[in-house]
């Protein structure tokens, strides 16, 4: 965005904010994150995001199909266990 009410819009339409962290080359802010369990497990903050998502029509059964797709192809080691 180059404007202040560009950015806003983004920001609305999106529910994020830039970061800096956006300009360097070899970050990967998806995968690069670490899971933080007491605000992505246990604050259930994914959920939120879910839900948002869904009631701002940001994600499409489609979307579903496709993650749900991506989810069956994972391989879970023998040795996770659940929290």
């Amino acid at each position: 965005a180059s404007t202040p009410s560009e950015r806003h819009q983004l920001e609305v339409e999106n529910g994020v904010q830039w970061s800096q962290l956006h300009r360097l080359g070899y970050f990967d802010l998806v995968h690069g994150m670490i899971i933080d369990p007491m605000h992505n497990l246990f604050l259930e903050t994914p959920k939120g995001m879910m839900d948002w998502w869904i009631e701002e029509r940001k994600i499409t059964e489609r979307d579903f199909v496709t993650m749900q797709k991506i989810a069956d192809k994972m391989v879970v080691p023998n040795d996770y266990m659940v929290l």
